[in-house]
């Protein structure tokens, strides 16, 4: 057991019975449900009699006589005995079981969980023989730092971690400990900086727990490491991480005022890819919450409603009252029959994000371009070449597809595009519906001849896709491909490079 450790949340009235046995009537054992045994041959499971037998004959049973002097260890194996008295709640120990000696006063006053255990106490004897069952060797920890706190009115402080800390606590929970739960979860709101990992375990504890955390601490933790959403989007290990996190991570970190982005959109598809992540058709009413309406374009709340049932007809056509002026939004807030999404919307719109624009290249070999072109003459069609480039921004991923495409049959004539996709990696009208301009610059090997496709205020609610499909200004004859009409722009290597630039 650790050394005790000052601080106490409350008095330690009953400390110096922790290791007094003299006085104990109650022996509590406690352990880990042993692994279900291995099937034999034919698909029986093989009962361990021997075994079991051994656990029982060694864990429940314990003479009233055997126990150690003042002063001896409250903790020790489970001693061997003819008694054979045990609570109705009983289970077969498993070897390597703890036990404690305890006092029913004691246990009576902190838990109504052991009171009742000890109120169902069928045999005259003393003492009163409680066990209880757990699911690993953690809990079992637990379970005995709890005891110790009950003595002591505080938690053990050598060797105290966030995570030992919260398994205390939610221990004390289960048995309705309620001054240790005071102190692990006073000990936990005093640590002033959280590590990712702690941060995910406090957003992870019981809400009963959770309830009397303060996250001050694990948002500034949050924050610190995906408080500009745009950047977090970017950087794959911490977007897998953002996706996996639990429901009420996700609702701390969403409904941070502090929490920055390039448009209200980029929320929504993290949303979107975090519930399909989890494997929900569908995301939960607390996370859709965070969602701040007022920013969001119309015509993309309407292409991903179906992911968000509390974005109703009749909510969207409301909002888009609303966001005509600041007073018809107000009055729309106000109004008796407004539906909760909108009367509880965060009117606050979210800071911007570091990112003011993405800003990424594309590299496309001219020999993938001379592939598109034979098979785009070959089908008399069009084309593409793999995407290229890319980055997450404003809630969707962007990338460049260059094509072939036929523009005429006699003659037959062919072009090359250039074009800027957006996708959210979700199922459904979710692509478009977000104003936006780009520019594609494809750099000229001499600096000179430079070409650039410039667009503004984008707003392609039809297709994913907007660009120049003659990009090079070029008119491609079918009889033979012929790369040197692309060579002003092609580099050394045979690459044309485009350097793309995108604002929300």
């Amino acid at each position: 057991m650790s050394t005790p450790a000052d601080g106490a949340s409350q008095p330690a009235t009953a400390a110096h019975l922790w290791e007094n046995v003299a006085y104990s009537d109650v022996v509590l054992t406690f352990g880990a449900a042993p692994a279900a045994a291995p099937a034999t041959g034919d698909g029986q499971v093989q009962p361990l009699l021997t075994s079991i037998a051994a656990a029982v004959s060694s864990c429940n049973t314990v003479a009233a006589g055997s126990q150690s002097g003042a002063g001896g260890k409250a903790t020790r194996e489970p001693d061997q005995s003819a008694s054979d008295h045990h609570d109705n709640d009983a289970f077969k120990s498993p070897p390597g079981a703890r036990q404690l000696d305890l006092h029913a006063a004691i246990l009576s006053v902190h838990s109504s969980v052991l009171r009742a255990r000890l109120s169902r106490w069928s045999g005259p004897d003393r003492p009163v023989r409680i066990n209880i069952e757990l699911d690993d060797e953690a809990e079992v920890a637990a379970l005995e730092d709890v005891m110790w706190g009950m003595y002591h009115g505080k938690v053990p402080a050598e060797d105290m971690t966030v995570e030992r800390a919260l398994l205390i606590a939610r221990t004390a929970n289960a048995h309705a400990v309620e001054i240790v739960l005071c102190a692990a979860t006073a000990w936990l709101n005093q640590q002033a900086s959280l590590a990712w990992d702690d941060v995910l375990r406090l957003c992870d504890t019981p809400a009963t727990v959770r309830d009397r955390l303060d996250f001050k601490n694990a948002q500034a933790a949050m924050l610190q490491r995906a408080g500009d959403l745009e950047v977090a989007m970017n950087d794959e290990q911490l977007r897998k991480q953002l996706i996996e996190l639990p429901e009420a991570a996700m609702v701390t970190l969403l409904s941070d005022d502090r929490l920055a982005v390039a448009a209200e959109s980029t929320i929504v598809a993290l949303a979107i890819r975090w519930a399909q992540h989890h494997g929900w058709a569908s995301v939960p009413d607390a996370v859709a919450s965070c969602v701040r309406l007022r920013y969001l374009d119309i015509g993309f709340l309407a292409g991903t409603a179906h992911f968000f049932p509390l974005w109703t007809p009749y909510a969207i056509a409301l909002l888009s009252v609303g966001q005509t002026s600041p007073s018809a939004w107000q009055h729309l807030r106000k109004m008796g029959s407004v539906p909760q999404i909108l009367a509880k919307s965060n009117e606050l719109e979210r800071p911007k994000s570091s990112i003011s624009a993405l800003h990424f290249k594309a590299v496309v070999p001219i020999n993938e371009l001379a592939v598109a072109f034979s098979n785009a003459v070959r089908e008399r069609g069009t084309k593409d070449v793999l995407p290229r480039g890319g980055g997450y921004f404003a809630g969707y991923s962007w990338y460049l597809v260059p094509d072939i495409s036929a523009v005429s049959m006699n003659p037959c004539r062919y072009t090359a595009g250039v074009f800027l996709f957006q996708s959210k990696d979700a199922n459904g009208c979710t692509t478009g519906f977000c104003k936006h301009k780009f520019a594609v610059p494809c750099i000229a090997n001499d600096q000179t001849n430079t070409i650039e496709r410039a667009f503004d205020d984008v707003t392609h609610r039809d297709s994913a896709a907007c660009g120049s499909p003659n990009f090079f200004g070029l008119s491609l004859d079918s009889d033979a491909w012929d790369a040197t009409h692309f060579g002003r722009w092609t580099d050394d290597a045979g690459n044309l490079t485009f350097d793309v630039r995108i604002e929300v």
